[in-house]
């Protein structure tokens, strides 16, 4: 669970990421998010942030008819209110640290580290 106190100006899903860090501590990879849902307000369904070929609506095309989840194409989903959310990242199970990190959207952000996350496995 991430908190936004603020708004940022232009901020989307694809700003938090969750960055991956070897055994040593130092990172050695990022992912984005592939789903994220609001924990405040009336409408708490997951939103599918696809930006492959239809994987996501593919494999999930029930939830997406039923209306339980919603389909947005890209990881561009506006976020533009504060509040709590959840994001869904898919981790591999050689993966032992990371930390969720804000990061802007320029190539030589470096992100602001939110968080730590833990893995089961671990």
């Amino acid at each position: 669970m991430i908190d936004v106190t603020a708004i940022v100006p232009g901020m989307t899903a694809g700003n938090f990421i969750a960055r991956i860090f070897d055994d040593k501590g130092k990172p050695v990879g990022e992912m984005a998010p592939l789903a994220m849902k609001a924990l405040d307000g009336p409408d708490r369904r997951w939103v599918l942030l696809e930006t492959s070929v239809g994987t996501l609506e593919k494999s999930y095309a029930a939830m997406i008819e039923a209306n339980t989840v919603v389909l947005h194409k890209g990881k561009s989903l506006p976020i533009a209110k504060t509040g709590r959310y959840e994001f869904v990242y898919l981790v591999g199970r050689t993966v032992k640290q990371g930390a969720f990190a804000y990061q802007e959207n320029t190539p030589t952000a470096a992100g602001i580290i939110v968080g730590p996350f833990k893995v089961p496995w671990k």
